[in-house]
């Protein structure tokens, strides 16, 4: 996604994943998500992602904080190259840990789905003028669990700007890990 503010893009990683077997979360791709701005609007972030191929809805790994993430000013080279290294050394590993994260939602049972959107959108501090989306989105791929609000939640991120589905996907990811604590 390039807009006036950012330019975004996921780099897919090694081959589809079939998490937990059990044929509800379907396979998943491993990847990067980078995002950069020549704008000033935004740092240089790397950050693991995951995209189920069934949907094409995204979202960060659940159990990660950026790979890497840098204001421009005095960017060293050098400096990013052994960052970036030691962060993804062991990419395989950690993609798979995402996708079993997203795997084992599917066992959270969520019994009121829109007050549970209304709570991650105010957790999340994400705007309430999204849960019509998100609720609507939800009614697509009915699954009253936590797999089915964060299915929900990044279908509808699809809709919005590339800023704001970065956003939403980067929340998505971060419900999905609080939701098996």
């Amino acid at each position: 996604h390039v807009t006036e503010r950012t330019t975004s893009f996921v780099i897919g990683v090694g081959e589809p994943y079939k998490p937990g077997g059990d044929g509800r979360v379907g396979d998943v791709w491993g990847g990067l998500l980078v995002r950069n701005s020549n704008t000033g609007f935004a740092a240089l972030a790397v950050q693991l992602h995951l995209t189920r191929l069934v949907c094409l809805n995204g979202m960060t790994v659940p159990h990660e904080e950026a790979v890497l993430r840098r204001v421009h000013r005095g960017l060293d080279i050098g400096d990013l190259e052994v960052k970036l290294y030691a962060k993804l050394r062991d990419l395989p590993a950690r993609l798979r840990k995402g996708t079993d994260t997203l795997a084992a939602t599917t066992r959270i049972r969520v019994d009121d789905v829109n007050e549970e959107i209304g709570r991650f959108l105010e957790n999340a501090r994400q705007p309430r003028r999204l849960a019509p989306q998100i609720e609507a989105a939800y009614k697509k791929e009915e699954h009253a669990s936590a797999f089915g609000i964060v299915q929900a939640i990044t279908l509808a991120a699809q809709s919005l700007s590339a800023e704001e589905r970065y956003e939403l996907e980067r929340a998505a990811g971060a419900y999905a890990a609080s939701s098996l604590s």
